[in-house]
């Protein structure tokens, strides 16, 4: 039974496609949506490159546009309209033809 769950997860593993060099962007800062966005070759150099899982916050921070924002009362300082927008995430795939994930 331990073998055989091993084996699984193993294969899941294979089966899983890693996603990386992910961008973000306030929707303030751009124009158009998804349907552009989601093109491969999309021009998106404005966008922040963040490394994943992030937040909006700590992709900003990655940027150094906050530093010590745990200290003290430092927090209270972030301005908060830059927050009320929806932001945009995107990254682009290579999906081999065959459809098999290495």
């Amino acid at each position: 039974m331990v073998r055989a769950l091993a084996a699984a997860a193993a294969a899941a593993a294979a089966a899983r496609l890693e996603l990386s060099q992910w961008q973000m962007q306030s929707s303030a800062h751009v124009t158009g949506g998804g349907v552009e966005f989601s093109q491969a070759g999309y021009d998106a150099s404005g966008w922040l490159s963040v490394k994943t899982p992030t937040t909006l916050i700590g992709g900003e921070m990655q940027h150094g546009q906050h530093t010590d924002i745990l200290m003290g009362m430092n927090i209270k300082d972030l301005p908060t309209d830059a927050y009320t927008v929806p932001w945009w995430f995107r990254t682009e795939v290579a999906v081999p033809e065959d459809g098999a994930v290495a």
